[in-house]
């Protein structure tokens, strides 16, 4: 039995290694269940409240693995009624870090790479993200990595992706004096390796948190 299940939203647009829902990004077999319905538009919107999510907490329920997660860091909007449901361990999001991270950094130096920090900043989300007060960067809705996502395209340049989203970091690491990069985005994680030439700083992301819980389970170059 595989010791990981993720739980991935209902979408097409392709997972490179390095993404969470990815099986090349782990040493070991895991098993990823595609929650139908669980669209993009479904679970980052400020209207979440109003999506059923009977097919995720059937399938926490049901999970035998011992570490549940998610492929969307805005399921953190259920973490607490999913967890409660869960048989082992839950995790929605990478975001679950943040009250530690920011006992080991001044929050003014944390910032959140997000999909989209509209909706993350709205209240509706952030309730659930323990009063943080640093800095919040959504993607540029007009770059290609957003409209993949955002569209469900079926074709991903990630070099493309990989300059646009370092050319939208690079001013903001010069404005402010980030020290820890949190992904909430669980797709750029691919680019790690890319952001870590332009910072030099801790990137957090959920495969941290997988590896924190499971040491061995992520290849290392994904870390």
């Amino acid at each position: 039995m595989a010791v990981l299940r993720i739980l991935q939203l209902d979408t097409s647009f392709p997972r490179p290694a390095g993404d969470v829902a990815s099986p090349l990004s782990y040493r070991l077999d895991v098993d990823i269940s595609i929650i139908p319905q669980a669209c993009v538009d479904n679970i980052v919107t400020k209207d979440a409240d109003n999506f059923d999510i009977s097919a995720f907490k059937q399938a926490v329920t049901q999970a035998e693995e011992p570490l549940v997660i998610t492929s969307c860091g805005f399921m953190i909007y259920w973490q607490d009624v999913l967890a409660e449901a869960a048989t082992g361990e839950f995790i929605s999001s990478s975001l679950t870090a943040l009250p530690a991270l920011c006992q080991r950094f001044d929050p003014r130096r944390i910032l959140v790479l997000t999909f989209d920090d509209t909706v993350l900043s709205s209240p509706l989300f952030s309730s659930h993200l323990d009063g943080f007060s640093g800095h919040v960067m959504g993607l540029d809705a007009t770059s290609h990595l957003y409209r993949v996502i955002a569209q469900d395209l079926t074709e991903l340049d990630t070099n493309r992706a990989s300059k646009e989203l370092c050319a939208q970091l690079a001013p903001v690491l010069q404005q402010h004096d980030i020290g820890l990069i949190l992904l909430e985005c669980t797709n750029l994680s691919v680019y790690k390796k890319d952001l870590r030439r332009i910072f030099d700083g801790e990137i957090v992301d959920m495969l941290s948190l997988v590896e924190a819980r499971r040491p061995g389970l992520v290849k290392q170059t994904y870390l």
